[in-house]
């Protein structure tokens, strides 16, 4: 082979085989389900990855009721007793563990998304609607 043979470096054999694209396809796997989230509860654990654990919020649902039995012999909605917990339930539904890189991968969509959305909704929802979800946000 020849010195001045381009290719006999193999530096513009390389360069020609780098791909400039890539197909990524997704796949769901078994477990895979849409939950809806209310809120996160979230934190750290000595791996230094962060957890979040996205929750529900709701009142609580009865643990049992007492109703009124007529004179069929059959329950009525009369509820007369009802035994329940106090205040609001969490209900976790998904831990989703990150490693540092993918929160902070996690944080720049979420700014730029906000970014998107909130100039969307100022071009496209009535100015009463924006006002009402500021205000949620505040509180």
């Amino acid at each position: 082979m020849s010195g001045a043979d381009p290719k006999s470096d193999g530096t513009s054999m390389v360069k020609s085989q780098i791909a400039t694209e890539m197909e990524i396809n997704f796949i769901k796997g078994t477990q895979f389900r849409v939950v809806h989230a209310d809120g996160v509860w979230f934190g750290g654990d000595t791996h230094g990855e962060f957890h979040l654990t996205f929750f529900n919020e709701r009142t609580p649902i009865p643990q049992k009721v007492i109703v009124k039995i007529n004179e069929q012999g059959q329950a009525v909605e009369d509820e007369q007793k009802r035994v329940t917990k106090k205040g609001l339930v969490r209900e976790m539904e998904v831990d989703v563990v990150l490693s540092f890189q993918a929160a902070l991968q996690l944080r720049e969509a979420l700014d730029a998304n906000i970014k998107n959305m909130r100039q969307f909704m100022e071009k496209s929802i009535p100015e009463t609607v924006i006002a009402a979800i500021k205000e949620s946000i505040k509180q």
